[in-house]
C-alpha cells in the first residue's frame, strides 16, 4: 500500500516539475525577448555592396528612429527594444539566407525586411515552414505577402502601379513603346506587367530590353531602342536608372520617360537626364516623419524610408499586443491589424498582411520631385 502511494507522489511531483519548468523555461519561442531585460527583434538590410546601400542605411537610420521613440516612452513592457542588423550584402539570396540564420542563432524571428524582392523570394519559404515573421518596408513583389501567414509588407506591391502606368500611356494617346528593365527579379516583373497591360489595351510594345544589372554599358540596349522608334521610353531599371538616362539621352534619344518608381538619390545622380520624367509610386511620406528625420540626421529620407519606419512601429505594436516574442502570437496580431495611419500615410491591409495604397503620379521639374496630375 506505501509503495502505490509514494508511487502516486512521485507521479505528481514530476508533473509539477514538468509544469514548473515548462512555465519558466526560456528556451521556448514565447520567451524570448520578453524574459531577458532587452525585447530582441532583427532586421535584413542592404548595407553594402550595391547600388542601394545608401537607401538600406537611411532605412537603418528609419528604423533607429522608430525604436529611439518606442524606448523613450518606456519601450515593451517596461523593456527596451534593441535590433539587432544583419547585413545583406547587395542583392543577394544567399547572403540574406545567411543573414536570417544568423538572426536565428541568437533566438531572434521577429524581423524587419529584407530589402529587395531577390531576397524575400528566397526567405519566404523559410519563414512560412520555420514561422518566423518577415515585415518588409521596401521590397514590392506582388508574392511576398500572400507566400505566408508570417509574412507582410508595409508598402504596397507595384504590380499595380505597373499596370496603372499602362493605362496612363495608352489613355494618353501612345500605341507604340520601349521597356528597359533589367534580369534583377523585381525590375524584370514590372517591365512584364507594364508590357502585359499595355498589349492587352491594344498597344504594342516595340522593344523590351532586360540586360543584366551588371551591364551599365547598355549601348546595345541604346541602339536597339532608338532603331525600334518608339513613341515613349518606360523604365523599370529602378537600381540604375539614372545611368540608363544618361546613355539614352547620349545616343539621341529624345522621346518622353516615363518610369515604376524613382527616387530623389537617383533623379540627383542622373546629372539632368531624368528631367522631365513622369513616374508612378504608392510613396508618400508624411511631412511630419520628413521634419523628424531630417532634424534627428540633417538630411532628409530616402525613398522607401518612410514604410520602413512604419514596418517598425507595427511590429512593436504587435509585440506590445501580444505580450510575447512567440512569432505564432505576432503573427496573429498582425494580421487583426487592418489600417494604420503612420510616416508613409494611411494604409489598408489586405487578407495576406500586405498594404494597399492609392499610386500617385510624380514629375521631375528643375531637379526637384513634384506631385503630378495625369
Amino acid at each position: 500500500m506505501k509503495k502505490n502511494i509514494l508511487a502516486i507522489l512521485l507521479i505528481f511531483v514530476l508533473i509539477a516539475i514538468g509544469f514548473y519548468l515548462q512555465r519558466h523555461s526560456t528556451s521556448g519561442p514565447a520567451a524570448v525577448g520578453l524574459s531577458g531585460d532587452t525585447v530582441k527583434i532583427g532586421a535584413i538590410l542592404i548595407l553594402s555592396n550595391s547600388y542601394a546601400a545608401p537607401n538600406g542605411e537611411d532605412q537603418q537610420r528609419a528604423l533607429n528612429l522608430a525604436i529611439e521613440e518606442t524606448n523613450a516612452q518606456g519601450g515593451i513592457d517596461g523593456k527596451p527594444v534593441e535590433v539587432n542588423y544583419q547585413d545583406q550584402n547587395g542583392d543577394s539570396p544567399q547572403w540574406a539566407v545567411s543573414a536570417l540564420r544568423a538572426l536565428q542563432s541568437q533566438g531572434i524571428s521577429l524581423i524587419i525586411g529584407p530589402t529587395f524582392a531577390p531576397a524575400a523570394s528566397a526567405l519566404a519559404p523559410i519563414a512560412d515552414k520555420e514561422k518566423i515573421v518577415l515585415i518588409s518596408g521596401s521590397n514590392g513583389s506582388e508574392k511576398f505577402a500572400p507566400a505566408s501567414e508570417y509574412t507582410f509588407l508595409t508598402r504596397m506591391a507595384d504590380q499595380q502601379m505597373s499596370y496603372d502606368l499602362a493605362e496612363y500611356l495608352y489613355k494618353k494617346g501612345f500605341r507604340k513603346i520601349a521597356i528597359l528593365g533589367s534580369q534583377q527579379e523585381w525590375e524584370k516583373s514590372q517591365a512584364d506587367f507594364v508590357a502585359e497591360r499595355f498589349e492587352k489595351l491594344g498597344g504594342t510594345v516595340a522593344i523590351k530590353e532586360l540586360p543584366l544589372t551588371s551591364n551599365l554599358d547598355l549601348r546595345d540596349e541604346a541602339l536597339k531602342i532608338k532603331e525600334a522608334n518608339p513613341e515613349t521610353l518606360v523604365f523599370t531599371n529602378y537600381g540604375e536608372v539614372m545611368v540608363a538616362a544618361q546613355r539614352m539621352r547620349t545616343f539621341g534619344i529624345k522621346v518622353p520617360f516615363y518610369s515604376v518608381a524613382l527616387g530623389s538619390e537617383r533623379v540627383e545622380e542622373a546629372n539632368g537626364t531624368l528631367e522631365g520624367t513622369i513616374y508612378i509610386s504608392s510613396e508618400s511620406p508624411q511631412s511630419a516623419f520628413t521634419e523628424k528625420f531630417e532634424k534627428r540626421y540633417g538630411t532628409k529620407p530616402f525613398t522607401g524610408s518612410d514604410a520602413v519606419y512604419d514596418a517598425a512601429n507595427i511590429l512593436v505594436a504587435a509585440i506590445k499586443k501580444a505580450s510575447s516574442t512567440d512569432p505564432e502570437r505576432v503573427k496573429n496580431e498582425l494580421m487583426n491589424i487592418k489600417t494604420w495611419d503612420g510616416a508613409s500615410g494611411k494604409l489598408t491591409f489586405d487578407q495576406y498582411g500586405g498594404a494597399i495604397k492609392d499610386p500617385r503620379f510624380y514629375v521631375v521639374k528643375g531637379g526637384e520631385i513634384l506631385p503630378y496630375t495625369p
